[in-house]
């Protein structure tokens, strides 16, 4: 099932299965992140509340988590867009490809969910890093 978020006049997509949940890292996405943390972290709590909604249960997945993982998967995806500018190898676009879909589910369904719960106590310091550069 198909669900629009609109933020900040940016329309954004998810979509949910049961355990399971996933965004595009798109132009909308990637701009949200250039633009605002604090959007992406709207977004990522709008997506928790809407999968409650739906499935009449928590998904579990941290809010932190999931923003952190939103951030590394459009980080990812656009490094690997810039260094197949540069170097067109297949490699790049297989991973290209993996990075702009976020997929966040229930440990048992998302092989890689310890790994964004591990990095999830970083998202204060992400947090803090980006608003002392944009200050500058």
């Amino acid at each position: 099932m198909d669900k629009e978020f609109i933020i900040d006049g940016l329309i954004l997509k998810a979509r949910f299965k049961p355990h399971m949940m996933s965004l595009h890292a798109n132009y909308a996405l990637r701009n949200m992140v250039r633009k605002s943390f604090r959007d992406v972290e709207t977004l990522c709590f709008l997506v928790l509340e809407e999968y409650k909604k739906d499935y009449g249960q928590v998904i579990k997945v941290g809010l932190n988590s999931f923003i952190v993982e939103v951030l590394g998967h459009v980080y990812a995806y656009r490094i690997l867009l810039f260094l197949r500018k540069i170097y067109p190898l297949e490699i790049f676009r297989k991973y290209s490809y993996h990075a702009c879909t976020i997929e966040c589910g229930d440990r048992q369904y998302d092989r890689n969910r310890w790994f964004w719960d591990m990095l999830s106590f970083l998202k204060p310091v992400i947090f803090l890093f980006v608003q002392q550069q944009k200050g500058k």
